[in-house]
């Protein structure tokens, strides 16, 4: 005879109506684990499960028999007992099946039913009537009178749940994730399981108010929070009270100011100490309700081209070299400009907003001390272009082509230029004008050769032409001396 071995991992659950009173759902769901000589069985068994009112003997009170689909082992059925077969006493549950060869199995212990099962009997009295202070009223499970309490004998409220200190008094989950946590040291927290501050609240994502939230003992308002004092910093949000160089937020007369600091925000403006990182887009000097077009939106007012200005990190109040961008109000173009610190802004270049091409400054007006350049062929002559990758792009990075600045600035330093951090730069654009400026000498040098050489040919010619002449005069003197020999015969 086979061996069957049932393995309980799960017993009963009730489904979401179970604890209504009459007329109460008395279907409950058993799950197990069937193993025929340790290996688990597979298909479909018929089994009978029988409820009991003891461990052992007795006859049944109800019984459910079921064809049974087997999985690895693993089923799980829904039975049926009827709603009187639970009042309140304890229940066991035994199942018998039948093996590979025909014979009926009875699987033992019987297996002991838990509460659950019981919240079938919660409304209910033996004889079916109710003595319970609830009460269904469309559906819903009414206390009409009286206060319920949890974990209390008298309860204070209409709920009241009253913890022991070592857990919360009331949790409200949302599947797995808190929603609402009222805690042991008498805080609440809402989106989070976290212990907020005793007797305070913490809340987790975003907030939303539908009405509005009263700060002060005033019942006028006219925006969702108000707060209301005559100190010079009425709203204020600090790591630290009782230190200003802590503080995170705070609202005056003035604006808003983010960050520590003692500089206030400008007049109805926003001032930040610190990093910001904003979520959306920013839109700065904007008309109307006009929406930014990208994450930073920055229009000029109608009297400048610039709409920002770039400005080095100082220590000093003072006015600092800046530069200024912006774009042409008559052509749309991009425009630069420089401010020395001392005076207003100076063009230094445009983007042509058709082809992107780079204009920079260069009418005579702007310029002093204007000099010759000198010649220049000799020393372009003496420079070597180089193929190279640059170190920082690994020896997989493209190779570009180009100088080297230390040999150039030998030959033209106007064209380089040593950055903060000490290395050479050099700015090939005017690579431009030296290359003008030697094709200049090599074309003077060329007209001189072709003046030389023109005087040349002509000479070479009139040689060619008195040769030629000689060359006639003898043939025409050994012409003759030939003939006066004929004559002479």
């Amino acid at each position: 005879m086979k061996r069957f071995l049932p393995i309980v991992f799960a017993f009963f659950a009730l489904p979401a109506m179970a604890l209504l009173p009459n007329p109460a759902p008395a279907a409950v769901t058993y799950q197990g684990e069937l193993r025929e000589d340790g290996v688990p069985l597979d298909g479909i068994i018929p089994m009978q499960f029988d409820l009991f009112a003891s461990e052992i003997g007795g006859a049944p009170i109800a019984g459910n028999f079921l064809p049974v689909e087997v999985k690895n082992g693993l089923f799980q059925v829904e039975l049926d007992f009827g709603a009187g077969a639970f009042d309140g006493d304890e229940r066991w549950l035994e199942i018998s099946l039948e093996d590979s060869q025909g014979d009926v199995q009875v699987l033992e212990p019987r297996q002991p039913i838990g509460a659950s099962p019981m919240a079938l009997f919660s409304f209910d009295t033996a004889d079916g009537g109710s003595s319970s202070p609830f009460e269904v009223v469309s559906g819903n499970v009414v206390l009409s009178s009286g206060r319920l309490g949890l974990g209390t004998s008298q309860p204070g409220a209409r709920l009241h749940v009253d913890a022991d200190g070592n857990e919360p008094g009331l949790a409200v989950t949302y599947g797995q994730a808190a929603a609402l946590v009222a805690h042991s040291n008498a805080g609440v927290s809402v989106g989070t399981g976290d212990t907020p501050p005793a007797g305070g609240l913490a809340v987790k994502n975003k907030t939303i108010l539908a009405g509005e939230l009263e700060t002060f003992n005033d019942a006028t308002f006219n925006a969702p929070v108000i707060v209301n004092s005559s100190a010079s910093n009425p709203f204020t949000v600090t790591a630290d009270p009782g230190t200003s160089a802590a503080t995170k937020i705070y609202v005056n007369n003035h604006g808003l100011t983010v960050g520590a600091g003692a500089l206030g925000a400008p007049n109805r403006g926003l001032r930040v100490h610190s990093d910001a990182r904003i979520g959306g887009r920013v839109g700065i000097n904007q008309i109307g309700n006009q929406t930014p077009a990208r994450n930073l939106h920055v229009r000029a007012d109608s009297t400048t081209d610039i709409a920002l200005i770039l400005e080095a990190g100082s220590t000093s109040t003072a006015a600092q070299p800046r530069w200024g961008i912006g774009t042409s109000r008559s052509s749309d173009d991009m425009r630069l400009f420089f401010n020395t610190g001392t005076g207003g802004y100076f063009a230094r270049g445009s983007f042509n907003s058709s082809t992107g091409a780079y204009s920079t400054s260069s009418d005579e007006r702007l310029k002093d001390d204007i000099k010759p350049l000198g010649a220049v062929l000799d020393r372009i002559l003496e420079l070597d272009a180089s193929s190279y990758r640059f170190k920082n792009a690994g020896e997989h990075g493209s190779r570009t082509i180009g100088f080297m600045a230390q040999d150039v600035q030998k030959l033209f330093p106007e064209i380089v230029e040593q950055g903060d951090e000490g290395y050479l730069a050099m700015h090939y654009a005017r690579l431009g004008v030296i290359a003008v400026q030697a094709i200049g000498e090599q074309q003077a040098i060329i007209a001189a050769q072709k003046e030389e050489i023109d005087a040349l040919r002509a000479e070479l010619e009139a040689q060619r032409q008195a040769t030629e002449q000689r060359l006639a005069q003898l043939e025409s003197i050994l012409l003759g001396e030939a003939e006066l020999a004929e004559v002479s015969q």
